[in-house]
């Protein structure tokens, strides 16, 4: 029948769907579809295309009536029904009795004949929906027992934390014991609330067959799986780290008896984790009650044939035959990739046949709608404007479909074009009174601008279409809720019950009534088909209380919690009655055993410890009147603002990773300027304040006005000499990057750089034996610890800390401040497995992608050449910016981001073995106590494993030189993100250890005094790409006036003439070349001419060594490397009279060498370098580096002398 229908299909030239889709003619292209029909009506291309004629103006009752056509002349689970049932579930929803329209069809036995599983998915969907709104209990559990998918499973505790990194591991361990059961009534399996949050699941299901036999597998899911069949491998999905689809279809063989299918799957947060799976087999299969798995799970694969069925197996029938080319056929292949959910393939052939019929309505419609969807793989801006100059497009043409008029519309809000989008959405209104989606956006705008004639208008247009329309009538009883209209809200109720008797409107109107017995009866009466749903207990509970019946209140409210142990409200209700009935133990155990799933509820947090009757602070806790007082006679702080007289903070420390933190602060305003800053206090949000006032010199007190709900407080009253208390407590979670971590991104330090710190103690509190680790540095005493009731209190305590006075070229103050830390349960490893997950998400290639890495294999067959090739081509095309964590295919479209993500994904694609290293510069480490926390690495390198040697590149520029890496990093920590090594190493040193500034200069003296000269300046490593970059992008005058300020600094008054850039530089070089000339640069009688040293002075005693004596250490921190070269040409007539020189100085603290030499009677030529590797330079050493700087500035205290000839 099919190679009949082709064959009638090539005789009739494809003149039907030239006519709809070049010419946007859909009556004439009807006409024509309807002549292949009237020979063979049961054609699915034909069916499919009469239909698509109707689409346009969007849920008609045409396109209602069509879709019954067509489901009644083609056979049962026939490509063209599928078709017509998929298109219509967009629509469903806006078409009164929709169901109930294509009851018949719905009712008659499904055929087991037919392998079509998306269609007998979607016709089961329907059926319960008929069920639901008929009432029929009978007909839902029909429902189903039909729908043939596996929806009674067992759930295992989660395990893990980060799901790309902890997918690929074994969790033999599991705690089946502890499982949770899931029955999903709709098919769709959606973890239960005990397993929320990020990690890896595993659920496991058993069936019974009664022979071996083929069956065939239909799997959903968005994250990453692993299916076992009686514990051997089965399929791999792998979503979260592939662009792919998220619907796929296999068979394998299956042996008689009980079988168990196991799913691994990724969850990235709360409980997404969801997944379908549809078998369809030869006989009959009974689903079981799960229970825990018999077989252990092995890499031992069963195999597999991928299949497709329904429309997708229709067209890969056709594949080969002229058809398959066809307009049509392509536009449906891009309809199925938009059903299987890959996006990729959709959006290239929708725009392959968009570029084909660029008038075309019903293509550019589908591909409207794509780009407004939001492809993660593509810049968001450029598809709101491909989609909008479109619409624009088909607009002006005057033959506009109403579907892509309200598209239009919908971006003219978005860009706040309120006006232009009103007159579309009324010209909708006006041509199709009923237009639902018309009508619901135009009400959401007037609600959102205020526009009340519209929403009136609006309002009345949905009361006209009836009581019947369901859509209208949930749409009013939104807009009558907002208004509070309750006289409004029961008559919609009233009319919703009848038309959804399964719905909540039954249960809402009898609660509106005050008729709680009924509601509750309503809710028991419907709850038993929404196993998993807490609305029912819940709603029950609340009306039981309203009913006064508090001891079915409490047993609902247990219900709810059994059901889902994180439902906020159910647990708030139940542990009030449990502490007004005195049940203080359970009250707190509710509340652990909450606080263990949602560790990051700051509301319950601050509850336990309310309940727990003691802060654990009291020991410590400071009177600030006593603060205020000893501060009379201090001294106070000179030159600063505001002086801190306590800086006090104690932190209760639990085995979960949570904190309570304490702050106690008093501060004394100094200035003016001190009230204006401190006159704003900051709180950090959910935060508890104990205490928060201004007090003034006399003693009097002034409180803020208002300090709900509010994270800044103004302080209106404050004046110079008041104090300001301030208290507070925050609860804090376990880290972000660690769920049962500490966090600790935070230091407490004991010293400031512009103020006294009088008082300043931190105070841990964690329960004895607890593994708390200390850092510290430079603390000048020794921690205090005691223990009280089995808690241990550790004290660090400095009293009036002089302020650190800023010296030239110091170590950054953060290495000699005292400071101490704390971290607790995190380690290397899983710092790791936390940077694995974030950047496995955003490295998910594309097919474009692939197959450009595919081409560079062929290119370039060495790997080294096609490694130092890679690096060029995407670093080089890459506009740096500073979003590291871009979709690497936005990196790659947009051409601009952070190449780092990309081109390790790429090298990996191209055969490359390659991985991510973090880290951080020398300098930078040593400023910071080196816990393991996220934020302490802030450059990402490439690792790349080439056959004979490994090599770390730096992509975070462009034009580096491939395999260099910044010296300042050398030597400093690395965290390697190969979970097949250790975490930790240190950055390697490679290449060369300097990065070498260079000038050369030649400099003629003119008879007049004047000075013509030419110089060059040469620049290697990460300064040389900045260069290259920045002066790349100026134009010449900006040049030339950039290039004169630094050649001024020089030769005084000088004039740039030319500025030059190296047309070819070499990777990781620059290089400036520029002529100048000097007025009057020198005086000299007929007889003598004496000129002082012509390069600028060594800069390092200025920079290092100026100081006489000093507190603290010099630090270079980063290696100098200065190369000097100068030809000095004499005037005319005139000869250099000057004996040669050569001075070598070698230190401990580096080099210098400086060569003077006459090359003939004219010319004088100087060579200076000097070379100072990164150091710190102690004090008892700092009287001889300032002999080695002196020398430097004693060996070029020269002048240089001509004489006549």
């Amino acid at each position: 029948m099919l190679y009949f229908s082709i064959l009638f299909f090539l005789m009739t030239p494809d003149r039907a769907w030239e006519a709809m889709a070049k010419e946007n003619q859909m009556l004439a292209s009807r006409l024509q579809y309807e002549v292949t029909l009237k020979e063979d009506p049961q054609n699915d291309l034909a069916n499919i295309g009469w239909f698509l004629t109707f689409t346009g103006q969007g849920p008609t009752v045409e396109l209602l009536e069509a879709m019954k056509t067509v489901l009644g002349r083609v056979p049962e689970g026939a490509p063209a029904a599928e078709f017509v049932l998929v298109w219509m579930q967009a629509v469903r929803e806006y078409i009164p009795d929709f169901e109930e329209s294509i009851a018949e069809y719905l009712l008659s036995p499904v055929d087991h004949r037919i392998d079509n599983g998306s269609y007998l998915i979607l016709k089961n969907q329907h059926l319960r929906q008929l069920a639901k709104l008929r009432g029929d209990e009978s007909l839902y559990e029909r429902a189903i027992a039909e729908a043939q998918t596996l929806n009674k499973w067992l759930f295992a505790p989660r395990v893990g934390q980060y799901a790309i990194p902890d997918f690929h591991k074994k969790w033999p361990n599991l705690d089946w014991q502890s499982a949770t059961e899931v029955h999903s009534l709709t098919g769709t399996v959606v973890p239960p609330p005990q397993v929320n949050g990020p990690g890896i699941l595993y659920a496991v299901t058993q069936f019974q067959t009664a022979k071996k036999q083929r069956m065939r597998l239909r799997f959903f899911s968005y994250q990453n799986a692993v299916l076992f069949l009686n514990g051997k491998t089965l399929y791999t999905h792998k979503l979260r780290e592939d662009m792919g689809p998220a619907i796929v279809s296999f068979s394998f063989q299956v042996p008689s008896g009980t079988n168990e299918i196991t799913v691994k799957t990724t969850q990235t947060s709360k409980r997404n984790g969801h997944f379908q799976i549809q078998l369809d087999s030869e006989s009959e299969l009974t689903v079981l009650e799960p229970t825990a798995p018999k077989y252990s799970l092995s890499d031992e694969h069963i195999p597999i044939e991928f299949e497709t069925t329904g429309l997708e197996h229709f067209l890969m029938d056709l594949e080969g035959t002229e058809l398959a080319t066809s307009g049509l056929c392509r536009f449906l292949w891009s309809l199925t990739y938009l059903r299987k959910k890959d996006y990729e393939p959709a959006l290239n052939l929708l725009e392959e046949l968009f570029e084909e019929y660029p008038n075309s309505q019903i293509i550019g419609g589908q591909l409207i709608h794509l780009y407004l969807d939001g492809l993660t793989f593509l810049p968001e801006d450029r598809l709101i404007g491909k989609a909008y100059a479109a619409l624009e497009r088909f607009y002006q043409s005057g033959q506009m479909f109403p579907e892509n008029k309200l598209l239009l519309a919908s971006i003219l809000i978005q860009a706040r074009q309120t006006k232009d989008a009103v007159f579309l959405l009324r010209e909708l209104i006006e041509e199709n009174p009923g237009y639902c989606g018309a009508l619901e956006l135009l009400l959401a705008l007037s609600e959102q601008e205020k526009l009340l004639d519209i929403k009136t208008e609006i309002t009345q247009k949905l009361q006209l279409l009836g009581e019947d329309h369901p859509w209208a009538q949930k749409t009013l009883l939104k807009q009558a809720k907002r208004e509070g209209d309750m006289e409004e809200i029961k008559h919609l109720l009233a009319n919703l019950k009848e038309l959804y008797p399964w719905g909540p409107y039954e249960s809402e109107y009898f609660e509106r009534n005050n008729q709680y017995l009924k509601a509750i009866e309503s809710l028991q009466k419907h709850m038993k088909y929404s196993p998993e749903s807490t609305y029912y207990p819940y709603t029950i509970s609340k009306y039981h209380r309203m009913r006064s019946s508090y001891q079915e209140q409490y047993q609902w409210l247990e219900k709810t919690l059994a059901k889902d142990p994180t439902h906020h409200w159910s647990l708030k209700d139940i542990v009030n009655i449990d502490l007004y009935h005195g049940k203080k133990e359970q009250a707190m155990k509710r509340l652990d055993n909450y606080l263990s799933l949602v560790p990051h509820d700051a509301t319950f947090r601050q509850m336990r410890s309310h309940l727990q009757g003691e802060t654990y602070f009291e020991p410590y806790r400071v009177d600030t009147s006593e603060v205020i007082a000893e501060a009379a006679g201090k001294a106070r702080s000179i030159g600063a603002d505001s002086e801190l007289l306590l800086d006090q903070m104690m932190v209760r420390i639990f085995p979960d990773g949570s904190q309570m933190r304490y702050i106690h602060l008093v501060t004394r305003v100094l200035t003016k300027k001190g009230v204006d800053r401190e006159s704003e206090v900051q709180l950090p949000p959910y935060a508890e304040i104990l205490e928060l006032r201004t007090i003034k010199q006399d003693g009097s007190i002034y409180y803020p006005e208002d300090i709900q709900n509010k994270n800044t407080i103004s302080l209106s009253s404050l004046s110079v000499g008041d104090f300001i208390d301030e208290e507070h407590i925050e609860y804090v979670p376990p880290a972000f990057y660690d769920q049962d971590g500490l966090d600790g991104n935070m230091s407490f330090i004991f010293q400031g750089v512009d103020r006294i710190y009088h008082h300043s103690e931190c105070v841990l509190i964690y329960p004895k034996g607890l593994d708390l680790q200390f850092l510290e540095k430079n603390f000048p005493g020794e921690v205090e610890k005691t223990t009280r009731n089995g808690l241990v209190y550790a004290r660090w305590l400095t009293k009036d800390m002089p302020p650190l006075i800023p010296e030239p070229a110091m170590p950054n103050p953060g290495q000699i401040m005292p400071k101490i830390s704390f971290t607790y349960q995190t380690d290397w490893h899983e710092i790791r497995d936390f940077f694995m997950h974030l950047t496995a998400t955003k490295m998910k290639p594309s097919q474009a992608l692939k197959a450009k890495a595919r081409e560079w294999v062929e290119m370039y067959p060495d790997p080294r050449e096609r490694a130092q090739f890679m690096y060029r081509e995407i670093c080089d095309a890459i506009e740096p910016e500073s979003q590291f964590y871009r979709n690497i295919n936005l990196t790659w479209d947009l051409k601009a981001g952070n190449a780092t993500l990309l081109l390790t994904a790429l090298y990996n694609l191209a055969d490359l073995p390659a991985n991510l290293v973090f880290s951080r510069t020398r300098a930078f480490e040593n400023t910071i106590l080196d816990a393991p926390y996220p934020d302490l690495f802030f450059r990402a390198f490439i690792q790349l494993h080439l056959p004979d040697e490994t090599l770390l590149l730096d992509a975070n520029r462009k034009y580096l030189k491939f395999g260099h890496i910044s010296p300042d990093f050398f030597g400093a920590k690395a965290l390697i993100l190969d979970p097949k090594r250790e975490p930790v190493d240190f950055i390697p040193v490679q290449g060369p250890q300097y990065e070498p500034v260079s000038a050369s200069y030649r400099l003629i003296i003119q008879q007049d005094g004047s000075l013509f000269g030419w110089g060059e300046e040469s620049f290697d490593g990460f300064l040389a790409s900045k260069l290259y970059t920045r002066y790349r992008e100026m134009s010449q005058p900006e040049r030339i006036k950039q290039v004169e300020a630094g050649v001024n600094e020089r030769f005084p008054e000088s004039r740039i003439k030319n500025v030059i850039l190296d047309e070819e530089p070499k990777p990781g070089s620059f290089t400036i070349s520029y002529d100048f000339d000097v007025e009057n640069w020198t005086e000299f009688d007929s007889h003598t001419l004496e000129i002082p040293y012509p390069l600028p002075k060594s800069p390092l005693k200025e920079h290092y060594s100026s100081l006489a004596t000093r507190n603290y250490p010099v630090e270079i921190k980063s290696p100098i490397l200065n190369q000097a070269h100068l030809i000095l040409h004499a005037p005319e007539g005139f000869k250099w009279d000057f004996d040669n020189r050569s001075v070598q100085l070698e230190t401990e603290f580096g080099s210098y060498q400086l060569e003077i030499s006459t090359n003939s009677d004219k010319e004088l030529e100087i060579k200076r370098v000097y070379q100072l590797p990164y150091q710190q330079i102690g004090l008892e050493k700092y009287p001889d580096f300032q002999t080695f700087c002196q020398d430097i500035l004693d060996a070029e205290q020269l002048t240089f002398k001509a004489v006549k000839n």
